[in-house]
């Protein structure tokens, strides 16, 4: 019995120990899975390898100029310290946490990086590099698997939105692919970091469009957006275009009025050309099919901005067809892009264009109040009228030359205190070697073919040389001083034709990385050195 009695208490304590081990082999299971599903548990570490003890840091990646981080710190024990090695940077605890940061840096750093060092109570530390920011960086792709390619054309800017054209599909008509527009991506500027967010994705209000050169044109001010399909295809049968008119409401584009041509049978290209300013909008038409020359539309908004109305209409003769293919509206004048091709066979297209400037005080009944004849200007240029912009009283053109060198003119106008404009000077880019740019590219390759102005800053793409140039243009001096010069490579700039908008406080930059969408923000206000995709 007293042998028994032993076995049993034994048994007991074998069993006793047993559980205890299965008892803490379950908790150490317990708290390892626990650390494996901790959701910090990707961030940086420390380099000591203690693991799940250690201490970790979680913040974005990234930090600008001028701009507040938040850091947190988990792990080990705290409290916690963290400090950086960059002289530019303040840290201060968060009030009310025990393990929040903020990180400030100031906007005249012009350091690539900070290093942040947290370090617990027992001397355990973790480090993290942090990126200092000075161009916004945005992989369309990412946010849109589907989509394929921003368009050159589809692009517009103000100071607080971004508006961006992409294709998502491809349709098959005919057993031909055509890209379908169908997505367009709005961005807000934050004011205080200048950082694009808030996607919002438009579908068309119609989406059976089927895409050619410039299918789409874009113009916006700070309420209103209105995108023009001259090109559309309807059921495989070709519309004289629409244009679709938006207005933000609640920090939202909303649908607020289609426009058609009234014409549709002239197959006039409706929406070809836009433009906006206050309570008016222009519309062209250039000429289509049936050797009709172009009209412009002229739309104001009605006393309570309910509706868009037709008020005039202003037309050329059949041999004009490009009448309406650019359109401005700048402090009560309406400028109106033409060309007369001559009938020779080798002079067609050699024509430099000219400008109509109407006067819209009564923007009912417009009249013609100055010609701008290009062609006394533009010594090397082949045809102006392609684009041109007015702001602060100043007018400039781009004049594209031969496409075989590259040559080409910038023209700069001034409006005098009579109403009229006047030329005060031009960048011109003389080249005569021909150059080696690729058929694809050879169509922007002069000098004038891609450029943008805000009134104070002129910016231009030069194919030849790969290059972005920025100029200042005093208003006083009617001069242009250059600011900064931005060679390209193929990693920044990708494609032989970015896309380039400028509104008073940033230039954005969009192309396709091997037909995937980029888009890149610069601060004029501190324009960096070099631009680089992060």
């Amino acid at each position: 019995n007293g042998f028994c009695a032993l076995k049993i208490r034994l048994n007991y304590i074998l069993s006793i120990l047993v559980l205890t081990l299965i008892t803490s082999f379950f908790q150490a299971c317990s708290g390892f899975l626990q650390f494996q599903n901790d959701p910090n548990s990707n961030i940086s570490k420390s380099g000591n390898g203690d693991g799940y003890l250690g201490v970790t840091i979680n913040s974005e990646d990234y930090i600008r100029p001028g701009s507040e981080l938040k850091v947190s710190v988990f792990g080990g024990q705290g409290p916690y310290t963290l400090t950086s090695n960059s002289k530019d940077i303040t840290i201060s605890a968060v009030s009310g946490s025990d393990n929040t940061f903020s990180v400030l840096l100031s906007k005249d750093s012009q350091e690539e990086a900070i290093e942040l060092k947290a370090t617990d109570a027992l001397n355990q530390t973790a480090v993290k590099s942090i990126s200092i920011l000075t161009i916004d960086f945005f992989d369309l792709y990412k946010s849109d698997e589907n989509t394929l390619m921003v368009s050159f054309n589809g692009l517009a800017l103000t100071n607080n939105h971004v508006v961006v054209k992409v294709r998502t599909a491809n349709q098959l008509i005919d057993d031909v692919e055509y890209p379908l527009i169908d997505k367009i991506y709005t961005f807000s500027i934050t004011e205080d970091l200048n950082v694009i967010k808030d996607v919002q994705n438009i579908n068309l209000l119609r989406t059976d469009i089927r895409e050619s050169e410039n299918v789409l044109k874009m113009e916006t001010d700070s309420k209103v957006l209105i995108l023009g399909s001259p090109y559309a295809h309807i059921n495989g049968l070709m519309s004289a275009g629409q244009v679709s008119v938006l207005k933000l409401e609640e920090n939202t584009w909303q649908p607020f009025q289609t426009l058609t041509s009234a014409q549709p049978k002239t197959y006039g290209y409706f929406g070809n050309a836009l433009a906006l300013e206050g309570h008016l909008m222009a519309i062209g038409a250039t000429g289509g099919r049936l050797w009709t020359g172009g009209t412009v539309h002229l739309y104001s908004f009605n006393d309570d901005s309910s509706e868009l109305r037709e008020i005039s209409t202003l037309s050329s003769g059949k041999d004009d067809k490009a009448f309406g293919s650019t359109l401005k509206i700048y402090d009560n004048q309406l400028f109106v892009s033409r060309r007369i091709e001559t009938t020779s066979y080798y002079s067609i297209g050699m024509a430099k264009g000219l400008i109509n400037i109407y006067d819209l005080s009564d923007p009912k009944n417009p009249q013609l109040q100055q010609v701008l004849n290009l062609e006394n200007y533009a010594e090397l240029s082949g045809y102006c009228v392609d684009d041109f912009k007015v702001y602060h009283d100043l007018l400039v053109l781009g004049c594209p030359g031969n496409i075989e060198t590259g040559s080409g003119d910038i023209l700069l106008f001034k409006k005098e205190s009579n109403g009229q404009w006047s030329y005060v000077n031009k960048l011109t880019r003389f080249e005569e070697q021909e150059t080696l740019s690729t058929n694809n590219c050879k169509s922007v390759s002069s000098f004038g073919s891609i450029f943008q102005f805000n009134g104070s800053e002129l910016v231009a793409y030069y194919q030849n040389e790969k290059v972005i140039y920025l100029y200042k243009i005093d208003p006083n001096q009617n001069d242009f001083t250059l600011v900064k010069t931005w060679p390209v490579d193929d990693e920044t700039i990708p494609s032989c034709r970015p896309n380039l908008k400028l509104s008073q406080k940033h230039l954005l930059i969009t192309g396709n990385d091997n037909e995937k969408p980029f888009v890149l923000l610069v601060d004029l206000k501190d324009p960096p050195d070099e631009l680089k995709r992060q």
